[in-house]
Parts: C-alpha cells; sequence; structure tokens
C-alpha cells in the first residue's frame, strides 16, 4: 500500500453525493440547477412512455364535431408518478387548431399503464379531413433532498407525444 487512500476506500453515498454538490456549486461558479444533474442519473425515474392509441370523431355533424384522442401512458419506473398537467394540440386540415393546457388530475401506478382522454371541439365536420395531435404532459418525479433545496427553480419534467392521420 502506498499510504494514500484510492478512490474505493471512499464510498460516497447519493445523500452525500447530494450534500456536497449543494455546497460546492456556489463556490465552482456553477448554478444549483447544474449541481442537480448530477444525481439525476441516481434518482430520477425513467420517463413515461406515451402513445396516441386513436383519434376519432365522437360527434361528426356539419354543425359542428367533437374529436376524442386516446393517450397511452405507460409507467416504467418502479415507482408511482403523479401527472401534473397536460398541454395539447388537435390540428384538423381547413380548421383552426384546438389547444389546450388542464390538471391531469391522476397518478400512474408504478409499471401500469393508464389512458387519458383528450377532447377537442370543432365548428364542422371533420370526416375526410386530415389530423394531428401533438403534446406534453408533466410529471412530478420523487422528490430528493436536493429537489426540495430547488423546487422553485426546477421545471417539472414531461413526456412528449403526436401522431397524424386521417378521418375516414
Amino acid at each position: 500500500m502506498n499510504g494514500y487512500m484510492t478512490r474505493s476506500a471512499l464510498p460516497m453515498s447519493p445523500v452525500l453525493l447530494a450534500l456536497l454538490a449543494a455546497l460546492l456549486a456556489p463556490l465552482s461558479g456553477c448554478e444549483l440547477g447544474q449541481a442537480t444533474q448530477v444525481l439525476d442519473v441516481l434518482d430520477r425515474p425513467a420517463d413515461p412512455k406515451a402513445a396516441i392509441l386513436a383519434v376519432t370523431p365522437v360527434v361528426d355533424t356539419e354543425q359542428g364535431s367533437r374529436v376524442e384522442a386516446v393517450l397511452q401512458l405507460t409507467n416504467r419506473s418502479a415507482i408511482d408518478l403523479p401527472l401534473r398537467n397536460v398541454t395539447y394540440t388537435i390540428s384538423v386540415s381547413g380548421l383552426d387548431d384546438f389547444k389546450l393546457t388542464e390538471p391531469a388530475r391522476r397518478t400512474i401506478p408504478a409499471s401500469e399503464t393508464q389512458t387519458v382522454t383528450l377532447a377537442a371541439a370543432f365548428p364542422a365536420a371533420v370526416n375526410g379531413r386530415s389530423w394531428r395531435v401533438s403534446g406534453r404532459i408533466e410529471y412530478q418525479p420523487p422528490k430528493t433532498f436536493i429537489e426540495n433545496l430547488a423546487e422553485e427553480s426546477l421545471p417539472l419534467p414531461s413526456v412528449s407525444f403526436s401522431a397524424s392521420g386521417k378521418f375516414d
């Protein structure tokens, strides 16, 4: 042995690493948010998987239409993921886009799948027209020590989705 401590002699737990990152961030000139990136690999759950399963006109008349898109969300983590806001746009050719942000009001249990129905209204028939659905849904990761310190400055992670097609 050469009298020097080797790296393996100093195990670092995630909590110790978080504390060290929080303390050293101001000294190194980096922001606290940058220091938390070190912990992302250790603490952040896998992003949920999002896919549009179907887009259908539930009501379709010359006076107006109601379109519903079914969004499937799969939690690929071993922890429950509370969903926060869903922001989406449903576009139909020849008509103004329908855009909405609303609370998701649900939690996806660990390793499970749920569906969310996204609705839109249009002032004309949609049959035979092309459509596109796109958006993102925010979720709340579990809170770690470092996230509690910087809660106000860290944006919620989100997962995006999109699909397009034509109404028959």
